[in-house]
């Protein structure tokens, strides 16, 4: 994956183990994303906010730290996607897509969630 590995203090691992996303879990980081505006025009969209906003999620807490490394977590994880969000008809997102939507979210909205 590109990321930088972690270093995590003894006393911690056994902590950072134990915390892992049920499908269940990711499922409600889903519908809280609801509440952001879209910024994009509904033109060419082919994902909802909120299923992209979670795979970002879900990247960054496997230690996904770049667009590359969250592209490259939704690849590896579809068939966990598709459990939890249902079939897509497209590919998995990739680093060029949250390249693109990450600067025009409101941060303000993304914060509040």
């Amino acid at each position: 994956m590109y990321c930088t590995p972690l270093s995590i203090p003894a006393e911690l691992a056994g902590v950072v183990e134990a915390v892992q996303l049920s499908e269940a879990q990711l499922a409600s980081i889903a519908a809280a994303f609801t509440a952001i505006a879209d910024p994009r025009s509904a033109h060419g969209r082919r994902y909802d906010l909120s299923f992209l906003l979670t795979c970002l999620v879900a990247a960054l807490l496997c230690n996904g730290n770049s667009t590359r490394a969250v592209g490259q977590w939704c690849r590896e994880h579809r068939a966990l996607l598709r459990r939890v969000f249902g079939p897509r008809r497209h590919r998995p997102p990739s680093a060029a897509l949250y390249r693109r939507l990450l600067p025009r979210l409101c941060a303000a909205q993304v914060e509040a969630v």
